[in-house]
């Protein structure tokens, strides 16, 4: 794939987030699991954006609405306290930003290249049609 077409690789951000699996007592994990497939959905969706990789990147965003969903529905009944919650939704949150800003510099390339392409199109429509123009006024005689 040309490189222009590449989305840019990620800038390393030292306040990201904490490593993969946060040392979380078992029923805790169990209480966080719809909190916990958000994060890992971010994380993937991150990856497959430093991978160019953009099937996996509507795959795994098709996914956080319901998993969303999931987590309201079970956050009023939370039998853990909010600091381990509130962490994980912050590093989520903070990687989704991430992923967001990373697409909307693509798009905005994408934009612009599609603009110029179009461009390209009607400057070669209009050399086009001066020279067919061009051509349909002049007349051959042929009584010669």
């Amino acid at each position: 794939m040309p490189e222009e077409n590449r989305l840019p690789k990620p800038t390393p951000n030292q306040n990201a987030l904490p490593p993969q699996n946060l040392p979380l007592d078992p029923a805790v994990a169990e209480e966080l699991r719809p909190l916990l497939r958000l994060r890992q959905l971010a994380r993937e969706i991150d990856a497959a954006l430093a991978n160019n990789n953009m099937e996996l990147v509507s795959r795994a965003a098709s996914l956080l609405a319901p998993t969303l969903a999931h987590w309201k529905e079970k956050q009023p009944r939370l039998k853990v306290g909010a600091g381990e919650a509130a962490q994980i939704a912050l590093d989520t949150q903070n990687l989704l930003d991430k992923c967001e800003a990373t697409l909307q510099e693509a798009m905005q390339r994408i934009r612009e290249r599609m603009r110029r392409l179009q461009q390209g199109k009607r400057a070669i429509a209009a050399v086009t049609d001066r020279r067919s123009h061009h051509l349909r006024s002049r007349r051959i005689d042929l009584a010669r």
